[in-house]
């Protein structure tokens, strides 16, 4: 399947709001914004042929964590023809007594050649009052830092590490796929290249995984998490078989599989959309280390890849000391804060540090107070506590 092949959608949306920001002349001439939910095989469409396309933009995505608690939604900015021209998903959830949040992962998209951020950023601002959300969060896309003045001047704050949802990266490196196989692998750490040549006299073997894969893959991640001494970051129960069921029929969706000796023993989950494949989620078991079966299976993943037509592979997350460090001049070579930030590395990539993460209060009181003080009880450890615990009890319920 082709890089942007689409996601056929399954239902019609359920509700349709239409959305002006306040006091603006200039949305006078444009088609409008609305708020949507359901399935939109236009949406999604548009998300693949974005030079940036997420996962978390799709559809698929806003169904599977719909299961999780959440309740997807969409802003769609159009012009006078109705084509798409802006706008993001939207994850709403309801975390306690009168606590509503909202949550844009990776977005919102704006169309190539339209340059009204500030109409974006007013619409989102404004679903966030329609909504009565207490917050919302916004995760921008990695190449998205042009949006930044945007979203501060319609009052969009720089959202601490406190405030949930959490944030996972910050920093991430991505590996160019357009030369030759030959000199790709040549632009890899000396010992990578050691690494894979020695898994593969050794015996290591990667096939493309199957759905009876799913669950012992999930289980290698946990396997994987457990070692680091860190939570299992899967987003929620079985997620990665429900995610495998909505992407992989459409080809957004792959899983490969290392094999030593005949042993499962690690797995790679890589999505894909537009020019992107993004190495998801990793997992082994820590068996048959001498036969490097993670950079033998990362080494498959980046072939297949680069067979298939995308551009760019990323590993998915990077230490933001390491990356800030790199990003500055320091050598490749330096010690490193972060031991998987070290592995990541050494396939050659380039480092991108990401534009940040952010937050928009709906109620006037609270954003005057945070103007004159009331930032640090934002940022303060002990509110951060309490909204992950509500947060945490919401999910297990």
């Amino acid at each position: 399947m082709s890089p942007s092949a689409p996601i056929p959608g399954t239902r019609a949306p359920d509700a349709h709001e239409e959305i002006l920001p306040e006091g603006r002349n200039s949305w006078q001439g444009l088609g409008g914004a609305s708020l949507c939910r359901g399935d939109s095989r236009i949406w999604d469409d548009f998300v693949l042929q974005h030079a940036e396309p997420h996962a978390e933009q799709l559809c698929a995505w806003g169904r599977l964590r719909q299961g999780e608690g959440w309740d997807p939604w969409r802003l769609e900015l159009r012009d006078s023809g109705r084509r798409i021209l802006g706008g993001a998903q939207i994850l709403e959830r309801r975390v306690g007594p009168g606590v509503k949040i909202g949550y844009v992962a990776r977005g919102p998209l704006v169309a190539e050649g339209f340059e009204r951020q500030d109409l974006v950023a007013e619409a989102l601002a404004q679903v966030a009052r329609r909504r009565r959300l207490s917050y919302l969060a916004v995760s921008l896309p990695y190449l998205a830092a042009g949006a930044v003045p945007s979203l501060e001047q319609a009052g969009f704050l720089r959202r601490p590490d406190t405030l949930p949802p959490s944030i996972g990266v910050k920093a991430t490196m991505v590996l160019d796929l357009g030369p030759e196989e030959e000199r790709l692998f040549g632009g890899f750490r000396k010992s990578r290249r050691n690494e894979i040549r020695r898994g593969e006299r050794a015996g290591t073997t990667v096939r493309p995984g199957e759905a009876r894969d799913l669950e012992p893959f999930e289980t290698l991640v946990e396997a994987l998490c457990a070692r680091r001494g860190v939570r299992s970051n899967m987003p929620g129960h079985h997620f990665a078989a429900k995610l495998w069921s909505e992407l992989h029929p459409s080809g957004l969706a792959q899983l490969f599989v290392a094999e030593c000796r005949g042993e499962l023993t690690s797995a790679l989950m890589v999505l894909t959309g537009g020019a992107w494949a993004r190495a998801w989620r990793i997992g082994w078991s820590g068996a048959h280390a001498n036969a490097f079966p993670t950079q033998v299976l990362f080494w498959e993943a980046i072939r297949w890849s680069r067979q298939k037509g995308y551009r760019h592979f990323e590993m998915v997350g990077f230490d933001l000391r390491d990356a800030t460090e790199l990003a500055a001049g320091r050598p490749a070579e330096a010690p490193y804060h972060c031991q998987v930030s070290y592995f990541k590395a050494g396939w050659g990539g380039r480092v991108l540090l990401l534009p940040g993460e952010f937050c928009y209060f709906p109620q006037p009181w609270i954003r005057a107070a945070l103007k004159i003080g009331g930032r640090r009880v934002l940022e303060s450890r002990l509110l951060g506590r309490f909204l992950e615990a509500l947060h945490a009890h919401k999910s297990r319920r």
